[in-house]
């Protein structure tokens, strides 16, 4: 007995224990968050664009170097020198500012990147959700289906061996059977091919048991395009991204237009040298001085230059306003799905009470010997469908709702 034990205390030491998860909308949506690489990636970018945005900041400070050399021309000759210098700009034809500027939106629009790509996340995870909602309630339809599908098989048995009907009733019946169990374990293996997709989003391994809590819940979610337009204009991030970009290549022609202006620059010096002959002797000497240089002209480079640039914020605006368009045909396309899914919801519902009386109806005549074997089979498929169609049909509608938000620029 204590070597059962032992062998057993072994066994789970060793072997690797899977724990299920069960996990809310919420849950899912906090660990896929926290888990996720590429929101690491992007926030790494936000730190490189805040270290140039600092170096951006400093460009006004002034620079300190230091120098020294010595020489010696033989055992007699000796000389030695050394110096620090402090270098301050003081005008720079307006390019700081301008590349300040240029700093601080880059950084927006790469704040801005790592929210899209939160929403993108989001509306991943909340779709493989309802995926998972999904394939488990159709599976409990099929089962359901299957119940049905072997009650009947039991009826027709029973009037086969009274005489009532034909053989083939009950052989019709067998293989409705067969195809019901067929379709359970299809159903079945959906539900593992959907939460392996969310395993991937989750980064977790993609055998990882896991299970969500929920079902699928008819809310109906009312927008007007009127709001739907307003929302994309005012906080979808990729068209604020499309906006940056058009600013800083409009700040870009700025910094071109600064190299035809002067310069101004202010740098002091005070150096040390010592003499090593035949006496010793030193000098010290301090400097300052204020340099001003003005390119009046250099064969047209900046000012070509300055063209291209203008061509690039050209480029930069048309590109907003494809986006604007781009963006706005997607929350349309978005609305509208949303819309026909809810009409879809609210007509299947009333085809699964007309089903479902059929149904009874068959049954009592089938068992009343009124009715024949393919009436029953053909109202059991026809109110299985219509179940299903009616969860698939949620299914959309929850889905087209989170679609909606992510392509109205919301959902994280």
């Amino acid at each position: 007995m204590k070597r059962n034990s032992l062998t057993f205390l072994m066994l789970l030491t060793v072997s690797p224990i899977v724990m299920s998860q069960s996990l809310t909308l919420e849950q899912i949506i906090d660990t896929g968050l926290n888990r996720s690489l590429v929101l690491e990636t992007e926030s790494e970018n936000i730190k490189i664009k805040e270290l140039e945005k600092i170096d951006a900041d400093r460009l006004r400070w002034p620079s300190l170097n230091l120098s020294a050399s010595t020489s010696n021309s033989n055992l007699e000759n000796q000389s030695a020198s050394a110096s620090i210098g402090v270098n301050q700009p003081l005008y720079q034809g307006g390019s700081i500012s301008t590349q300040q500027n240029i700093a601080d939106v880059e950084l927006k629009k790469a704040a801005l990147n790592l929210l899209r790509k939160k929403q993108t996340l989001v509306k991943d995870l909340q779709l493989a959700y309802i995926d998972i909602l999904e394939a488990k309630a159709l599976t409990e339809e099929e089962k359901l289906s299957l119940t049905r599908l072997q009650e009947q098989a039991r009826i027709s048995k029973i009037l086969y061996s009274e005489g009532d009907v034909w053989k083939n009733d009950a052989l019709q019946a067998d293989v409705s059977i067969a195809q019901g169990e067929t379709q359970v374990i299809a159903a079945e293996n959906k539900i593992l091919r959907s939460k392996s997709n969310l395993n991937v989003l989750l980064n977790y391994e993609i055998d990882q048991t896991i299970d969500v809590l929920g079902e699928l819940v008819w809310k109906k979610q009312d927008w007007s395009w009127g709001q739907i337009r307003k929302t994309v204009e005012e906080k979808h991030p990729e068209l604020m991204i499309a906006k940056i970009n058009e600013d800083i290549a409009n700040l870009r022609i700025n910094v071109q237009r600064a190299s035809n202006r002067p310069t101004v620059n202010l740098s002091s010096a005070l150096s040390q040298s010592e003499s090593f002959t035949g006496s010793s002797s030193g000098a010290t000497n301090l400097s300052v001085t204020l340099s001003a240089n003005w390119t009046f002209w250099d064969g047209g480079n900046i000012n070509r230059a300055i063209s291209a640039s203008r061509i690039e914020k050209q480029k930069a605006s048309f590109a907003l306003h494809n986006q604007r368009q781009s963006i706005l045909k997607q929350a349309q396309l978005s609305w509208l799905s949303l819309n026909e899914a809810a009409s879809q919801v609210s007509v299947l519902k009333q085809a699964i009470g007309i089903a479902q009386e059929n149904y009874r109806v068959n049954t009592v005549r089938y068992q009343e010997k009124l009715g024949t074997a393919n009436d029953l089979l053909t109202a059991q498929t026809l109110l299985s469908k219509s179940k299903k169609d009616w969860l698939s049909a949620l299914a959309r509608y929850a889905k087209a709702v989170y679609t909606l938000k992510f392509n109205m620029g919301e959902g994280s």
